[in-house]
């Protein structure tokens, strides 16, 4: 089996900032990638994560199911 790559626009997540805006369309990648950069965090200390979308319906079908 082999392993997911990130697509190299979302290669920026691992910069120091406070704040990212993820965009790109259906498939991209997106949730997978900050799924895998928020999991890394979940391991150090003090980082707030909050995950959104437009509507729960939509995140109950792509970032909670990733996430998990």
């Amino acid at each position: 089996m082999s392993v997911p790559q990130l697509n190299p626009k979302y290669q920026a997540l691992g910069n120091d900032s406070r704040y990212f805006v993820v965009t790109g369309g259906r498939g991209s990648g997106k949730s997978f990638a900050v799924g895998a950069f928020l999991a890394l965090l979940t391991m150090e200390q003090g980082h707030k994560i909050l995950f959104t979308r437009y509507t729960m319906s939509s995140a109950s079908t792509s970032i909670i199911p990733e996430f998990i």
